[in-house]
């Protein structure tokens, strides 16, 4: 098997997963693609409880995968902190110089092969990912962000 070949079989069955299709896996960088939990044909037996979610990019779109019971939480959350921005003084005095030193850090402790846009890349993929922990909290526990702040106060 060529690695194209297993890269094709690997998109198809993480496509069945997540019910969305390899094109929209490999659709526009960065972009978000909501696709309801379903127990397609082929999908693999993994457990999934009435309240989960799943998010998986392969480089290019990420796909974010919920049940029907939390979808509307999963989007509508997504959409809420997607329309935060930081202004262009932030991005050029936090952001740009923390990815600056943790890419130099790598490249002084000898990692190689790992270019400056794909570090670009996983830093926004790490805050994506951040946005969607209250979502976690409240598919796992049930809770909201506020209800898990009180139990931690207690």
């Amino acid at each position: 098997m060529t690695k194209l070949e297993m890269l094709h079989t690997v998109q198809t069955q993480l496509a069945t997963d997540l019910n969305c299709t390899p094109d929209e896996l490999n659709g526009e960088k960065d972009s978000f693609v909501f696709t309801e939990a379903k127990d397609n044909p082929g999908r693999r037996p993994l457990p999934r409880g009435e309240q989960h979610f799943a998010m998986l990019s392969m480089g290019k779109a990420i796909v974010i995968s919920a049940t029907s019971a939390i979808s509307s939480t999963v989007a509508d959350t997504h959409r809420a902190f997607s329309k935060v921005s930081f202004p262009d003084y932030f991005k050029k005095t936090l952001h740009k110089p923390i990815v600056e030193r943790y890419y130099q850090t790598l490249v002084d402790e000898g990692v190689t092969g790992y270019s400056w846009e794909n570090c670009v890349h996983d830093y926004k993929m790490s805050v994506a990912s951040m946005v969607l922990i209250p979502v976690w909290q409240y598919s796992v526990f049930g809770l909201d962000y506020y209800e898990i702040g009180e139990m931690i106060n207690e």
